[in-house]
């Protein structure tokens, strides 16, 4: 932990001081509300193209949470490939310089809606999923940012057992929260990008793939 930082509401909790994180990973979380935000250093994939980078993100993460069929998986509309490049422009700049013979770094989005099972219950949340991929071709790395925002809680699920655990706002609030996320992003020590993994780890709070929710994910 430590490594890269963001600004975030007092109510998250970095997961780094509560247990051991990769060098390449950082979680907080928001008990409360069962949200999550996820930065990780993976590999730069040059089979993907930078404005297909995020949604193929979003549906490995569904297929991680167990919600790659049609009915448990869709994006919001208009919101399968945003260029945010502009909000992400102070990490990008911080980032070592590319070459002529590399594409310029960037920065995508999309979210939409994953039907969720919490510790393979049979009751799905319905959680929104914002994603944003930070491409950074120069050190064949791509920076991999998630917030997960349940948007309502199946009754049979434990997390509507949780004391005062809510749905946390409308999906445009917590896409106004995870662009504040991509403009707030620091990187701290970039000699981690000398080591990018080639896929997630495992999530910091349950021991799954850490494209599922903190507080959510089977």
């Amino acid at each position: 932990g430590g490594a890269m930082t963001v600004c975030l509401p007092p109510s998250y909790v970095d997961v780094a001081t509560l247990r051991q994180l990769p060098d390449t990973q950082e979680c907080w979380t928001d008990v409360a509300t069962d949200q999550c935000v996820v930065v990780e250093i993976l590999a730069f994939d040059d089979t993907v193209k930078d404005n297909g980078s995020a949604a193929y993100y979003f549906e490995d993460i569904a297929e991680c949470n167990g919600a790659a069929a049609p009915d448990f998986s869709h994006f919001f509309p208009g919101h399968q490939s945003t260029d945010l490049t502009g909000e992400a422009s102070a990490v990008l700049s911080q980032a070592p310089p590319t070459t002529a013979a590399l594409p310029a770094p960037s920065c995508w989005a999309a979210s939409g809606v994953q039907r969720i099972a919490k510790f393979k219950e049979s009751d799905r949340n319905q959680v929104a999923v914002h994603v944003a991929v930070i491409r950074v071709p120069s050190i064949d790395s791509d920076i991999v940012v998630h917030l997960n925002q349940p948007l309502a809680l199946a009754p049979g699920s434990s997390s509507s057992t949780v004391a005062n655990a809510v749905p946390a706002g409308t999906a445009e609030e917590g896409r106004e929260l995870f662009y504040g996320v991509l403009r707030s992003l620091r990187v701290v020590d970039w000699d981690l990008f000398s080591v990018p993994t080639h896929g997630l780890h495992d999530d910091p709070m349950h021991g799954e793939a850490d494209c599922m929710p903190a507080g959510v994910a089977a």
